[in-house]
């Protein structure tokens, strides 16, 4: 896995600009990446349901008491982007019966399993710790992106910005067939149960 310098690097790379030492560094690019740094790596989570970052999770919802009538809350665990599925004790897909808000998700049953995309180690703050695996052309896309939202910051090229935002599309719709065709080891389930 890539530091978060060299992810940094690889968008620098890509806009014509020199390397920086340090994410962390006050240079002015290094500042920019900085900023966007995380931002990027939370909008590639969303775009697809990474078989590296999804999570399967039992929740325990507390009565709530709701104007909309659902009658249990539940607290969403600190890493959630983005959930992809609902199911209660039996496994039926029920998402459709429970709405988010906020840092909690309501609904009608007491228990149910949660599957979702998660960030841990994936923040300038957290790189490096128990950093999930991710392969190198997500974590190209990340840097891709990065160039993208910073190049008009850097170069006042607002045509370059538009082709690295285009090369970024093409290389995501590449990168989701190629992790969607990765097949996980026969009889195990491609999430990971925190």
């Amino acid at each position: 896995m890539q530091t978060p310098t060299q992810i940094a690097n690889d968008a620098l790379t890509q806009i014509g600009q020199g390397l920086i030492s340090d994410i962390s560094s006050t240079n002015v690019n290094a500042i920019l990446c900085k900023q966007y740094y995380d931002i990027c790596w939370e909008e590639v989570l969303r775009e697809f349901p990474w078989k590296e970052v999804l999570k399967r999770i039992e929740i325990v919802g507390d009565i709530a008491e709701d104007e909309d009538g659902k009658d249990y809350i539940f607290l969403l665990p600190d890493d959630l982007v983005k959930v992809i599925e609902v199911s209660n004790t039996d496994n039926k897909d029920v998402s459709e019966d429970y709405e988010q808000r906020g840092q909690n998700l309501y609904g009608d049953e007491e228990t149910v399993y949660m599957k979702y995309i998660g960030s841990d180690g994936f923040t300038i703050a957290t790189a490096g710790y128990d950093t999930p695996f991710m392969p190198s052309y997500v974590q190209h896309l990340v840097a891709l992106l990065l160039a993208s939202k910073i190049v008009f910051r850097i170069t006042q090229n607002d045509s370059m910005q538009g082709l690295l935002y285009q090369e970024y599309k093409v290389e995501l719709d590449q990168a989701m067939v190629k992790n969607n065709t990765r097949s996980s080891r026969a009889g195990e389930a491609y999430w990971t149960e925190a």
